[in-house]
C-alpha cells in the first residue's frame, strides 16, 4: 500500500496534479479527501448542530462556510470529531488495495502520517482566487482571507517530498510531473 498525499490550498491544482498522476501510472486510483470529508461531516450533522445551530448547513452534506470560518475554534472542535474518522477511512480504503493511492485532499499536512510521500502543489493566491472563481459563485462567496489563514497555518511546517509550481503553464506543469514519475514504485504507462 502506497499512499501519495496531493497537499496545497484551494485553487492550487491539486486534482489537476492528481488526475495527471493517474493517466501516467498505471496501477493508481484517487481518493478525493473533499469527498470523504462531506460524507463524514453528514454522518456527524448532530455534532455540527450542536456546535453551530440549526443553520449549520445550507444543503445535505455542506456546511454553511459563513459559519464555520466566522467560529474557528467551534469548526476546530468539529474538526477533532470528524478527522480521526477520515484517516480510518483513508486506511480502510487503500489497506489491501496494490494501487498507488493519490490522496486529493488540502487536509494531507496533518491527515497523512500514513503517507508514503507528499506532493506540495502551489500556485499564487492571485491565480488560485482566479480558478476558484471559475469553479462557481460558492467558492467566490467564501471568504478566502480567513480560509487561507486557517488552512495556510497547518502548511507552516510542513515538509512536502516534492513541490509543484502551478502557475497556469500547462507544459511546466507535465515537466514537473514527469520528473516525479521515477519516485512512484510503479511502472508508467
Amino acid at each position: 500500500m502506497e499512499i501519495y498525499g496531493i497537499a496545497g490550498l484551494s485553487g492550487s491544482g491539486k486534482s489537476t496534479v492528481a488526475k495527471k498522476l493517474e493517466h501516467f501510472l498505471s496501477n493508481s486510483n484517487i481518493i478525493i479527501g473533499d469527498r470523504l470529508y462531506l460524507e463524514t461531516i453528514w454522518e456527524h450533522r448532530d455534532d455540527a448542530h450542536t456546535l453551530f445551530g440549526d443553520n449549520a448547513f445550507v444543503k445535505e452534506g455542506i456546511m454553511n462556510s459563513d459559519l464555520i470560518w466566522s467560529q474557528p475554534e467551534k469548526y476546530s472542535q468539529l474538526k477533532k470529531i470528524v478527522l480521526p474518522e477520515i484517516r480510518k477511512k483513508i486506511i480502510d480504503l487503500t489497506k489491501s488495495n496494490d494501487n498507488v493511492t493519490l490522496l486529493d485532499w488540502v487536509y494531507v499536512p496533518i491527515m497523512c502520517d500514513d503517507c508514503t510521500k507528499t506532493i506540495l502543489v502551489e500556485a499564487s493566491p492571485e491565480i488560485r482566487h482566479e480558478r476558484l472563481l471559475q469553479r462557481s459563485i460558492f467558492y467566490a462567496k467564501q471568504k478566502a482571507g480567513i480560509r487561507d489563514a486557517i488552512w495556510g497555518a497547518m502548511y507552516n511546517e510542513f515538509i512536502p517530498t516534492f513541490r509543484i509550481d502551478n502557475n497556469d503553464d500547462e507544459s511546466a506543469l507535465t515537466k514537473q510531473i514527469n520528473e516525479l514519475l521515477p519516485a512512484f514504485n510503479t511502472t508508467a504507462q
